[in-house]
């Protein structure tokens, strides 16, 4: 995979509640840590950072706080983008209502 190359998904939010986005991932090179970029509508959500090469579940940008949005409308379908450094791998994505979903 390309330097910029990222994954879409299409979600539709049933209400206007805030949505939380999980992503499990690794870096590829032992010893590193690595960011990508996510999305919403184009929108910059904020990077997260992979710290390990082993797979992990992780839901804050590289600033601390929760990987959020809010307020999308209940009408249209969104896009959800994630755009990838080379150097990490993602195998899971999860998009929730529950702030206290663990996975």
């Amino acid at each position: 995979q390309t330097k910029g190359a990222g994954l879409e998904f299409l979600f539709q939010q049933e209400d206007s509640s805030t949505v939380y986005l999980w992503v499990r991932g690794a870096t590829i090179t032992p010893g590193t840590s690595q960011s990508f970029v996510s999305t919403v509508d184009g929108v910059n959500q904020g990077p997260i950072r992979f710290t390990t090469d082993s797979y992990a579940w992780y839901s804050t940008k590289t600033t601390g706080s929760r990987l959020t949005w809010s307020n999308l409308s209940t009408t249209a379908q969104h896009t959800l983008r994630l755009v990838n450094n080379v150097n990490v791998k993602i195998d899971k994505v999860i998009i929730t209502t529950d702030p206290n979903f663990t996975p």
